[in-house]
């Protein structure tokens, strides 16, 4: 698509100044990107991509906003099961990807790999964590014919697709971790990780745990212990337009006082209609040309900046950010349970307990503590 990224540079440039950002998909589920560099001869041609991400990645495109030159914090990959190198033709059929997949196919997806990692470095595209991320599911060739995944990808239930994970995982890791300088991580969502064992171990940069809680966070932190490097987040749903829209505030709280790395709304531009219907997932409100904010994307910078007082806080006090945490958990009871409409749902977090004069009065504190230490540092 010509237009690509997404309808120009206002949905990015409205999740900059919301202290968020937007991170789109670029290919559905016949793993085909709608935007990706052209693929000719083993190469990949660059010019139309650079002009469009560029601007993104240099944070020109933000230059007169607040936080100006900043570029997006992450960014997915064009990368699938189908592309660069198409799937079928490279698929004996097996349970195991080591079985399943041709030495052809693994050697070319690996040259792509580099390419890609290269031009990164190339163009001093630093600043971003580019995630190499595989969203599709076997299931969707019950609804169509052109569903590339053989495996369970998104959600993965079973070991096989745990494995093929892993396979993708390693590969890629072949092929970027010599190309120092650059951040390309590879992302995994997980809803069952007690399922996976220890299988993604040393393998997944990052992953978003859906429906996440206490058992689930342990074990994550325990994969933290094994491999520094690795970290995780959560991921769910936004409120319903007429439920309290503290819930991204406190969600934001709760999931840093539990030691996430971040949260991820699932789902977040509303259709034509949201204007008329009520979209839990509409965040982005499009209108013609422009595209306008919701309360609840308001809601999720105020989280966000409450956050950032809590990094402030930890280095204010020359204490640890878990020192911080113990200390939030002291002054607000937050107790969350999660909603799920069926077992694969991501789930909407909600809260009991915590009124939104709590958080104000938190902040308050916060605020008065860093402004006293300010002033006694500068006596």
């Amino acid at each position: 698509s010509k237009t690509s990224p997404y309808k120009g540079y206002q949905y990015y440039r409205l999740a900059h100044r919301h202290r968020t950002c937007l991170n789109r998909l670029p290919y559905g589920w016949n793993g085909i990107p709608e935007f990706a560099p052209e693929v000719s001869g083993g190469n990949l041609s660059w010019e139309e991509w650079d002009s469009k991400v560029a601007p993104l990645l240099d944070g020109s495109a933000f230059s007169d906003l607040p936080r100006k030159n900043q570029p997006v914090d992450i960014m997915y990959l064009p990368f699938s099961e189908n592309w660069p190198v198409a799937i079928k033709g490279n698929y004996t059929k097996s349970w195991w990807p080591e079985k399943a997949l041709s030495e052809k196919y693994r050697q070319q997806l690996k040259n792509y790999f580099q390419l890609f990692a290269h031009h990164i470095k190339e163009q001093g595209w630093n600043k971003t964590k580019f995630q190499f991320y595989l969203n599709n599911k076997v299931i969707y060739k019950q609804r169509m014919n052109s569903a590339s995944a053989l495996w369970i990808f998104d959600e993965p239930v079973n070991i096989q697709d745990f494995s093929a994970l892993k396979w993708y995982g390693q590969l890629w890791h072949e092929a970027v971790d010599p190309i120092k300088g650059i951040s390309a991580l590879f992302r995994c969502d997980i809803s069952f990780p007690q399922f996976g064992r220890d299988i993604l171990w040393g393998i997944s940069d990052i992953e978003y745990i859906g429906g996440n809680n206490h058992q689930k966070t342990r074990m994550k932190r325990d994969d933290e212990i094994s491999n520094p490097d690795f970290k995780f987040a959560e991921y769910g749903t936004t409120n319903k337009i007429d439920d309290s829209n503290l819930q991204p505030v406190l969600w934001q709280i709760s999931a840093w006082s539990k030691g996430v790395g971040g949260i991820l709304p699932w789902q977040t531009i509303g259709s034509e209609d949201c204007w008329e219907n009520a979209e839990q997932t509409a965040l982005f409100y499009p209108k013609g040309d422009k595209v306008y904010p919701s309360i609840r994307l308001k809601a999720y910078r105020y989280g966000q900046q409450i956050v950032e007082y809590f990094y402030l806080l930890a280095n204010a006090l020359g204490t640890t950010d878990n020192t911080v945490r113990n200390w939030i958990k002291e002054r607000l009871n937050i107790k969350e349970q999660v909603l799920k409409k069926t077992q694969n749902d991501a789930g909407t977090l909600i809260f009991e307990n915590t009124s939104i004069s709590d958080v104000y009065k938190l902040r308050v504190e916060i605020g008065r503590t860093l402004h006293n230490q300010k002033s006694s540092n500068i006596e």
